[in-house]
This record gives structure tokens, sequence and C-alpha cells, in this order.
């Protein structure tokens, strides 16, 4: 599976995952036309995200979701 562009090297032998860049290929991928990845960093940025990371989980907020709807497939295309 190609994931050029969506796991890149960090320090020493961790990976780094693109989730916003992965987010946007699934909405493509799904039907969704217009996706606008806005950037940003919730560590970086305490003004204007929150972010369980950089409290190192302290925070005792938490966020969940439902959908009716099934996932779209997978395939090398996606990773694209």
């Amino acid at each position: 599976m190609d994931v050029e562009g969506i796991v890149r090297a960090g320090v020493n032998d961790r990976q780094h995952l693109d989730l916003a860049r992965l987010c946007e290929r699934v909405l493509k991928k799904a039907g969704v036309e217009r996706v606008e990845v806005v950037g940003g960093c919730t560590v970086q940025q305490a003004g204007s995200y929150f972010s369980h990371r950089r409290e190192n989980g302290s925070t005792g907020r938490q966020l969940s979701a439902i959908a009716i709807a099934n996932p779209p497939d997978f395939d090398s295309e996606t990773f694209r």
C-alpha cells in the first residue's frame, strides 16, 4: 500500500501519520468534492485548540461520534 505523503519519518525510528491528509483522502474517496485542510497545531496553539496530548491526558474531556453510514472501502488509490 502506498502511503507517500501520509506517513513520514520522525525522530529516531518513529513515524508520523498525517491525519489531516488521510482524512482528506478518505472524504474525497467518499465523494466529498471540497475539503480544506486548515492546518494549525493543537500543542503549540493553546489559545486556539484543546489538546489532550499537550495536557498529558489530565483535562478530563472526551469526544465521541456515531455515524449511520458504512465507511468507504480502502484500496491502494486511497493512499496515493
